[in-house]
């Protein structure tokens, strides 16, 4: 048996229109399941600057890097730019790699890492495209590992939400994303993410500036139990950026509640017993949501069949909470009081009547 029964939540109707922004692209989503909440551009084509090494860190870490000690190549000391001054031939921790990739941006790490994960430069950007195309990001062509200029090079940001979210489910990613600083090798650098510390919550993810790119920042904050993402794109220079990621950050939490559902001991219907009668159903547990303006939400009841005796506690159904079609959180119902199993004379009875007098006439 299902009953269903509409939720009343104090939940606007109608979202806010998102800010005006300086950015040639961005996506705003919630963090919880990635549901945009707006988006600009989100499936255009660009350059993303060192957003790239998103995909290198993800790789690096699928690789066991944390545990690792590689040599830095040469050729990684080639290329400029943000570098954490790794010298050719030095010993250095997968670990302070990773931190340059992610705290000071460093070209360097970057490249030793993909060398001395694949071998070669280009073995390792094959990886990154083989990844891209399997994580469902179509838009996407690497051409280095870290994300300098390059022809043919772009990526979007709806693709590189994918990757953030991805990326900051990893507990050790979380830990060195958030750095405002960090030792590498010896040496002390500060975070290229300028809005660490100074936008409350913000714990990562990874910043990108070239001509071509222009300023970039792949975002993500937590207010309480609300996480949100913004891949800003192409902002004339740090300040417009930072300002732009504030506001949507600002607008974007602002579109959000949680919402009590439904309470654990609450009412849950009853529930039919063998040989007559029906107990009282409770809800097992508290369930909370967080719900964005317009959304309805449903409280579905279904009964399960159950069997004497019953323990008070015992299952006997479940109700569920739909967004639309979708469920998105449940809790078991629970017999309020436990029942005896019916004796020999109730089943004779029970049966007698059933048989004798189908239609209770």
């Amino acid at each position: 048996m299902i009953l269903a029964a509409l939720l009343i939540g104090a939940v606007p109707a109608h979202a806010a229109d998102p800010p005006s922004v300086g950015l040639a692209a961005y996506v705003i989503a919630d963090g919880r399941d990635g549901r945009v909440l707006a988006e600009q551009h989100a499936d255009a084509p660009r350059a993303i600057a060192s957003i790239t090494k998103m995909m290198t860190a993800y790789l690096a870490l699928k690789a066991g890097a944390l545990s690792r000690t590689y040599t830095v190549p040469v050729a990684a000391t080639r290329i400029g730019e943000s570098t954490a001054g790794l010298r050719a031939g030095r010993r250095v921790t997968g670990r302070d790699l990773l931190e340059g990739l992610l705290v000071p941006s460093a070209n360097d790490a970057a490249e030793t890492l993909a060398i001395g994960i694949d071998g070669s430069e280009d073995a390792f950007v094959a990886r990154m495209n083989r990844t891209a195309r399997q994580l469902g990001m179509r838009d996407t062509v690497y051409r280095a590992p870290y994300g300098l200029d390059a022809a043919g090079q772009h990526s979007t940001a709806a693709d590189q939400l994918i990757l953030a979210r991805l990326l900051m489910r990893d507990a050790r990613v979380r830990s060195i994303a958030k750095l405002r600083s960090a030792v590498i090798d010896g040496l002390r650098w500060n975070a290229s993410n300028t809005l660490l510390g100074n936008y409350p919550g913000l714990d990562g993810v990874k910043t990108g500036h070239t001509g071509d790119a222009g300023w970039c920042l792949a975002a993500t904050a937590r207010r309480g139990s609300h996480r949100i993402f913004v891949i800003a794109l192409g902002a004339a220079d740090e300040a417009s950026r930072n300002r732009a990621i504030s506001r949507l950050l600002d607008w974007g939490f602002g579109q959000l509640r949680v919402v009590t559902a439904v309470r654990s001991g609450s009412a849950g219907g009853t529930v039919p017993l063998p040989y007559g009668g029906a107990v009282d159903a409770r809800v097992g547990k508290t369930l909370r949501l967080t719900v964005r303006p317009g959304e309805r939400l449903r409280l579905r009841y279904r009964v399960a069949t159950v069997r004497l005796p019953l323990a008070q506690g015992a299952p006997v159904g479940q109700v569920d909470v739909l967004v639309g079609s979708r469920v998105a959180a449940s809790s078991p119902l629970i017999a309020a009081k436990a029942v005896a199993a019916p004796g020999l004379f109730d089943r004779i009875g029970w049966f007698a009547g059933h048989v004798f007098d189908p239609f209770g006439l």
